[in-house]
Parts: C-alpha cells; structure tokens; sequence
C-alpha cells in the first residue's frame, strides 16, 4: 500500500488524480480557543476518500467515541450517513430529494462570489471563490481545485455550483462551523468494497440523526 502511493506536489499537472485520499485539517472558528473541554471532544481531521466518481468522508474523535461518515454515490445521487457512538451504529440514506432539502440548501441570504485570486493548497493550484451573508461576520473564502478529477462533487453541499473540490472552506452541519483545509493529497488504489454501505447498523430518520448530534 506504501509503494503505491504518491503525494502530488503540484509539478505533474498533465493528468488529474481519480482514485485517493484528502486529508483535511479542521478547525472550529465558532468554538473559543481557550474552550479545552469543547474543543478536545471534536474531531481534528477528515479523510476523504474518492474512486469511480464516488466518496466518502470521515470524521472522528481521538478517542474513538464517535465517528461519521459520509458516502456518496454523485452518479445516481444519493448519500448515506453513517454514524458511530461508542458501541452504537446508525445510519441514514438519502436520496437527492432528501438532500437538496437539508444538506444541500443553500440559505437564502448566502452569495457566492468569484475572484481572480489562486492559492496553492496540498500542491494544487486552487481558485478562490468568497462567500457573503447578509451578517458579515459569517462570511469566508472558499478554495477549490478543478485538478482532482472527480465529477459534481459538491452537489450534495450548499457549494453545488462549484465544479471543483473544495480544499480550504467552512461547512456548518448541526449548528457546529469547521473551516477545513486540505493538507495532503495521495494516490491510493482503494477497493470497491470501502463504498459499500456497512450492513450491521440501526436504521434512523434524519431528525433522530440530528437529535443524535445534538445530544452529544
């Protein structure tokens, strides 16, 4: 597995990675830095994984209490979240109704606007796109990549007009805001069976899903 994996440096830019893994450093700019018990029970990190224009993402705290992920199938667009407490499993499969209803709605007051500028983020040459809200103290700055080859990877997010990968950029899910930046990305070859949907969880209607969140 070692030997076939190469980080990209941004000097090969001849073809797109299809198949590997981001990784993403997360932060929480809502959450005061001095907030030891909050911020330690959070997750640091988020592993994205992507193959035949499939993902899924990963987050979870050090101790292993509580982990999620999200797998999405952007060909027939439908997510399934999946959700780990302890030694409890949940799950929850939507379809693109479903989504674009909740985890893809885009606020009313939200606008997205380019810029000129670039960054370069894990090696990738990334364009910036700003996002405003009518309270300024919401906006932030969105990074993406049209490097990585991945089809429509945003159409499960507020961001689906964006066609590239997001490498640096906030996303707030059950009232918690994490501005995350990539900071590695691999060539993986990964198998087909890390996309499956796991069979061993109870089955939960997505507000018992956000009731779970907010409970912990």
């Amino acid at each position: 597995m070692i030997s076939a994996c190469s980080c990209n440096t941004g000097k090969n830019t001849t073809s797109k990675i299809s198949e590997g893994i981001i990784e993403y450093e997360i932060t929480y700019p809502r959450i005061a830095q001095d907030d030891i018990f909050m911020l330690g029970m959070m997750p640091k990190e988020m592993k994205m994984k992507f193959k035949n224009n499939n993902t899924i993402g990963e987050l979870k705290t050090g101790a292993g209490v509580f982990t999620t992920k999200f797998i999405t199938n952007n060909n027939e667009r439908n997510l399934f979240h999946y959700l780990k407490l302890v030694n409890k499993k949940y799950g929850l499969i939507l379809d693109s109704a479903d989504i674009y209803g909740s985890y893809a709605k885009k606020p009313d007051d939200m606008k997205l606007i380019p810029s000129d500028s670039t960054k370069v983020i894990a090696g990738y040459t990334c364009k910036r796109m700003d996002v405003a809200f009518s309270d300024s103290t919401k906006n932030f700055t969105i990074y993406y990549t049209n490097e990585i080859e991945i089809k429509d990877p945003n159409w499960c997010s507020p961001f689906h007009e964006i066609s590239g990968v997001l490498m640096e950029y906030n996303f707030t899910q059950f009232n918690i805001e994490m501005h995350l930046t990539a900071r590695s990305v691999t060539a993986v070859d990964l198998s087909n069976e890390e996309f499956a949907i796991p069979a061993d969880y109870e089955k939960i209607s997505q507000a018992e899903m956000e009731e779970k969140f907010t409970d912990f």
